[in-house]
């Protein structure tokens, strides 16, 4: 388990700066900024915790391809 994610935005090959910081021992972030939801969908991917990446993308996203396809 993740214990905290650095957000980074990256806008040139040269150059990066931090944008924001998630606690991930805390509860999930009620409304995370959209670069943090793309970073926590990465992690949760990566840690291969579907249901949780899932549960990140939009409901009319979840609407159109149910759980099982995903």
């Amino acid at each position: 388990e993740p214990e905290l994610l650095i957000v980074r935005d990256e806008p040139t090959i040269d150059s990066s700066f931090e944008v924001g910081n998630v606690d991930m021992t805390a509860s999930a972030p009620r409304d995370p900024r959209p670069e943090e939801r793309y970073a926590l969908l990465q992690e949760y991917i990566s840690m291969r915790d579907w249901e949780r990446s899932y549960d990140l993308y939009a409901q009319e996203t979840t609407d159109r391809v149910p759980f099982g396809v995903y």
